[in-house]
């Protein structure tokens, strides 16, 4: 019966020392995880700042190009209806202001629609692009510096 006691005493002491280490690491998992929601929020916290801004954007381009396209209205001499100029027109049409040295602060109107329309066609053909998981902000109209 002693023999059996102490045998007893050692599996207790074994199951303690094993339940000391599990507690340790489920401490050490419970800190890697709060440390990783931290990290997930604060990307999520800087991608929807990162969305936002792209849809504010997005929208000022597209008033913009809304506003300049009023103002651009031709005839069909087809049909005796208005409608607006196609893009390819656009695209096509000389910029009148742009080799005029006296009017070097006027911008021209058909080369800002011309950009405007080329930059939203872009947006429009492209693919939604997943936000990168280190949560690093990204530069949502990168065109839009080149004709600034």
């Amino acid at each position: 019966m002693n023999a059996e006691i102490s045998e007893l005493r050692r599996k207790f002491a074994e199951l303690e020392a094993k339940n000391v280490e599990l507690v340790d690491e489920n401490t050490k998992l419970r800190q890697e995880l709060r440390s990783r929601i931290k990290e997930l929020e604060k990307s999520r916290t800087d991608t929807d700042a990162d969305n936002a801004r792209c849809d504010v954007e997005i929208a000022e381009i597209k008033a913009e190009v809304v506003k300049l396209a009023e103002g651009v209205v031709v005839r069909d001499n087809n049909e005796e209806n208005e409608e607006l100029i196609s893009f390819e027109e656009v695209d096509n049409a000389p910029c009148s202001f742009a080799d005029q040295p006296n009017n070097a602060e006027q911008k021209c109107l058909t080369c800002e629609l011309r950009a405007l329309t080329s930059s939203i066609n872009i947006l429009e053909s492209r693919e939604i692009e997943p936000v990168p998981a280190d949560g690093e902000g990204r530069d949502c109209f990168p065109m839009l510096k080149l004709w600034k």
